[in-house]
C-alpha cells in the first residue's frame, strides 16, 4: 500500500499498486493503480502500468510513474520499478475510475522520471518529480 489519506467528507481511501490483474508468469513488478478503503473493501481498478502514486493536498488526485506509451521494458525487478521510458501522470481518482486516461505532464524524452510529489502547499496543486534519471541509450 503506498497511500492513505483522508477523502474530503468520507472514509479513508489507499492507493496501492499491485499485479493482481497480471496474467501468469508475467514479471512481478507489472503493476496496476488500484483504490480501496482503509478496512480493505471496494477495491476498484484505477490504470494499467502505474506505480508509487501520492495523493493531492486536496485528496482527489494522485500523481504516479508509469511507461508513457506502456511498452517500456522495467528497470529492475522490484514491484513498481520505472519503465525505462517512464513519465509522471496526474489523474482525478473520479476520472480514473470513470475511465478517462490520466495526464502526461512530464513527457520527457530521453529521461526516467519517477516518484512523484505534491507540494505541501493546499491550495498550490504542483508536483515534483524526483529524482531523474537519464534513461539507457
Amino acid at each position: 500500500m503506498k497511500n492513505n489519506q483522508k477523502a474530503k467528507g468520507g472514509p479513508k481511501r489507499i492507493v496501492f499498486d499491485s499485479a493482481r490483474n497480471s496474467p501468469p508468469g508475467s514479471p512481478p513488478n507489472l503493476v496496476d493503480l488500484f483504490l480501496m478503503r482503509a478496512d480493505g473493501s471496494n477495491v476498484q481498478f484505477l490504470t494499467t502500468g502505474g506505480s508509487s502514486a501520492t495523493w493531492s493536498p486536496d485528496s482527489t488526485r494522485i500523481a504516479f510513474h508509469r511507461s508513457a506509451p506502456g511498452t517500456g521494458a522495467l528497470t529492475g525487478t522490484l514491484p513498481g520499478a520505472p519503465a525505462i521510458d517512464g513519465d509522471i501522470f496526474v489523474a482525478s481518482v473520479c476520472d480514473l475510475i470513470a475511465g478517462v486516461p490520466p495526464t502526461n505532464i512530464t513527457n520527457s524524452v530521453g529521461f526516467i522520471d519517477t516518484d512523484a510529489s505534491w507540494s505541501p502547499r493546499r491550495n498550490e496543486n504542483r508536483v515534483h518529480a524526483l529524482p531523474r534519471q537519464r534513461r539507457p541509450p
